[in-house]
């Protein structure tokens, strides 16, 4: 099996610009192609002081929420890392403390797809 392309990757800096952590995310695929209903794979990497992990597979029942569900775990991971350390984790070195521009499981926005999407 041939790896996914990388459709996206970000930096998390601290308050000095200084990168933190780096995170990626892969192109969702469909696992098993000859079964109409596989779920589907979104693999991401998230490389930090207390996060390591390279291509985990997060799984949905179709490639959007394979996606979705992939960033919202960044999200919160990135949220949980942040309050544990010092606070100042952030996507830009101008951004407020805590700023990742991901969505969390358990925000307003996420509970309103999930809710539309029933």
């Amino acid at each position: 099996m041939t790896l996914a392309p990388l459709i996206g990757s970000r930096s998390i800096v601290d308050q000095t610009g200084r990168t933190v952590y780096e995170l990626s995310v892969f192109m969702p695929y469909v696992r098993d192609s000859e079964n109409p209903d596989s779920d589907w794979i979104c693999e991401l990497s998230l490389n930090g002081p207390n996060q390591n992990f390279n291509r985990r597979k997060v799984y949905g029942v179709d490639a959007l929420q394979a996606l979705q569900l992939a960033l919202k775990f960044l999200g919160s991971t990135l949220r949980h890392e942040n309050e544990k350390g010092d606070g100042q984790l952030r996507l830009y070195q101008d951004d407020r403390p805590g700023e990742f521009d991901l969505p969390e499981f358990g925000d307003p926005l996420s509970a309103a797809i999930e809710w539309k999407a029933r």
